[in-house]
């Protein structure tokens, strides 16, 4: 429950996902190699391969913010303007 003098709130839902099948393909992506590059030294002491990893890590990351960025968009400016126009007339 909300309570508050305010026209307008701005709510962000922010869900822990704990069945990896539900994550997004970018970001389960990107997760995966992030646990290569951490144990990766450790199992094949090689570190030619973590710096290689590292490199892919970084691009994979970048790649899942991307999209999440690209989803919540449309949702803010939508939240923005037009809801909150039709409440106050």
């Amino acid at each position: 429950m909300i309570v508050t003098d305010a026209t307008s709130v701005k709510i962000v839902y922010i869900a822990r996902i704990t069945d990896v099948s539900l994550w997004d393909m970018l970001f389960a992506e990107a997760m995966e190699v992030e646990c290569a590059y951490k144990f990766s030294y450790a199992i094949r002491r090689n570190a030619e391969l973590k710096a290689q990893l590292y490199k892919e890590k970084e691009i994979a990351w970048q790649k899942a913010r991307g999209r999440d960025g690209q989803e919540g968009k449309p949702l803010r400016s939508l939240l923005s303007t037009s809801l909150t126009d039709v409440r106050t007339g």
